[in-house]
């Protein structure tokens, strides 16, 4: 999914996929410039080590808005899909499916999905692109379904949170390069495939999320996403933090890093995802990334990614 103002660029490129591309929300037909689309098919980038059997491939919390949509699309890696904070239209299996809150979808290799918000509707959707490792599918059945339609499973509130915080965990070591967060990133992914395995199949399993943690950490986390590209919002809205200093502190213990560091990293992963999902130019990716020169963008990715971003874009491995 791409912002509204990044998917006017692309959208000429966009082409149906399949013949389910022509089943329509049934108000697609108006104000179609508001709504998101995604680039096209989608590619993973070639990876060498010996953790690339189970390795995240992008992730993204989006706030989504209200009579925002995703096309029909598929790729060749898995999904996770959970949709909280509210409901929305769901295109799976080849059919639309009214969704509610706390609903996680996966999708295979190739499946078609899609999802649409009408006027009212403006949900959070987590999003985990990820290869799977055929021994560690055959280990984890739920994931191996041949049904499309038996996979959605509704969470409990503390599946919710277990799952929110393996994403961000994923989300820390995924954005950095070190062979160490290599394989903090697998070890994250396995727990988390673990845990929906099981939650798919009812078997018991228990909260991993820190139970003492406090919702304004995760709160902090999200405002760090939906302002990736808007670094003067960012900005406005750590001054306008109750207690900042004191939250900071706090963050940086659970993260690693502090909520600035986390906000350039965030916003470089986010230009990765953009290099290697959709044909923008650099200077393109840095004007959606909020940055007001090419150079500046391309300087801050040099220094997180360790290379500039037309390298990384044709070898991100």
């Amino acid at each position: 999914m791409l912002l509204a103002r990044q998917s006017a660029r692309v959208r000429a490129i966009i082409t149906p996929v399949g013949r389910m591309s022509k089943l329509p929300h049934p108000k697609s037909h108006r104000q179609e410039a508001q709504f998101e689309s995604p680039p096209g098919p989608l590619t993973a980038p070639h990876f060498t080590d010996e953790w690339s059997k189970l390795r995240t491939i992008s992730l993204r919390s989006v706030h989504t808005r209200p009579r925002n949509f995703c096309q029909w699309h598929s790729h060749p890696f898995d999904e996770l899909s959970l949709t909280t904070d509210g409901s929305t239209l769901s295109g799976h299996a080849g059919r639309l499916v009214p969704i509610g809150a706390n609903t996680l979808f996966h999708y295979r290799p190739g499946e078609e999905h899609a999802f649409w918000n009408d006027e009212r509707q403006q949900p959070r959707t987590w999003v985990v692109h990820f290869h799977l490792d055929p021994k560690l599918a055959a280990a984890l059945p739920a994931f191996a379904s041949a049904d499309p339609k038996l996979r959605p499973c509704q969470l409990s509130l503390p599946q919710v949170e277990t799952f929110k915080w393996l994403f961000m965990r994923l989300s820390v070591e995924h954005s950095q390069r070190n062979p160490i967060c290599s394989v903090a990133e697998s070890a994250w992914l396995h727990l988390l495939l673990v845990n929906v395995h099981r939650w798919v199949r009812q078997e018991f399993a228990t909260s991993i999320a820190p139970a003492t943690g406090r919702p304004e950490i995760l709160r902090l986390w999200q405002m760090i996403q939906d302002t990736q590209g808007r670094p003067a919002e960012f900005a406005r809205r750590i001054k306008e933090t109750p207690n900042y200093n004191s939250l900071r502190t706090e963050f940086t213990a659970v993260f690693g890093v502090s909520p600035s560091q986390m906000a350039l990293r965030t916003r470089i992963q986010t230009a990765k995802n953009l290099l290697v999902e959709t044909p923008l130019s650099i200077k393109q990716i840095a004007d959606e990334l909020g940055y007001m020169r090419q150079h500046e963008f391309t300087r801050a990715f040099h220094r997180v990614a360790g290379r500039s971003p037309t390298l990384w874009r044709e070898d991100p491995s």
